[in-house]
């Protein structure tokens, strides 16, 4: 069981640089691609080098937009498992090793995680990893900032993200697996993400923002779904 990690990352985006040093525990057969309009790739060797990391290294152009971006590091992958993630993010062996046996046990979900803030912002994002939990595990609707991971074949069933949303490419991709009959799982595993946003564009502003944006792309999906069903 082998992995292909892909980082979409933003010009001005320095966060896989600290990323990089969690990969530790990929191993010779699994491979890291970073898919970015900008080339980075000497600095990522040298890091790399620092790090001392067995996976398999890639740097990949691609023109700017995360769907897209995660489009052309899927294309690129070599091993049967996506593995996408956001560059804010970290990971841990410990959440490797649960995806792999979540794997092991059914191949063919659709898996994110948990979600947990960093402490670089307000104390009241403690209520927005309550809310990822519920709108997530129970609504079943998670982002890609939970770190989708889902067999090559599955990602292509689905079509892939939509480059043409003006938003929520990675929530519409949820709604593409709920309507194919495609379970999505959540792993009891957390990654964790920065809260920087909500501290520098303020917390009301910014959550009430998100939730706005989620249901009212999420509405007319369900409704969808609700219709699909009803004529199978």
């Amino acid at each position: 069981m082998n992995f292909s990690l892909i980082i979409p990352v933003a010009p001005s985006d320095n966060d896989w640089k600290t990323l990089i040093y969690d990969l530790t525990f990929l191993d010779s057969k699994d491979e890291c691609l970073l898919v970015s309009p900008v080339d980075l790739s000497d600095e990522l060797s040298s890091i790399a080098k620092k790090v001392n990391l067995n996976c398999v290294l890639k740097w990949i152009y691609s023109d700017i937009g995360r769907a897209k971006q995660q489009n052309i590091g899927a294309q690129n992958a070599m091993n049967d498992f996506l593995w996408f993630v956001h560059c804010d993010s970290r990971l841990s062996a410990d959440l490797f090793k649960e995806l792999k046996r979540s794997l092991l046990i059914e191949r063919n979900n659709f898996y994110f995680f948990n979600l947990k803030f960093t402490d670089d912002g307000t104390n009241l994002m403690r209520l927005n990893e309550l809310g990822v939990f519920i709108r997530s595990n129970f609504l079943r609707m998670p982002f890609g900032d939970q770190a989708f991971c889902m067999r090559k074949e599955i990602f292509y069933q689905l079509g892939q993200f939509d480059e043409g949303a003006s938003y929520g490419d990675d929530h519409l991709l949820v709604w593409k697996a709920h309507q194919s009959k495609i379970k999505t799982r959540c792993i009891q595993k957390s990654v964790v993400t920065s809260s920087r946003k909500y501290k520098d564009h303020g917390w009301s502003r910014t959550t009430l923002k998100y939730l706005k944006l989620t249901y009212t792309q999420a509405i007319p999906q369900l409704l969808k779904f609700l219709t699909k069903r009803e004529w199978q």
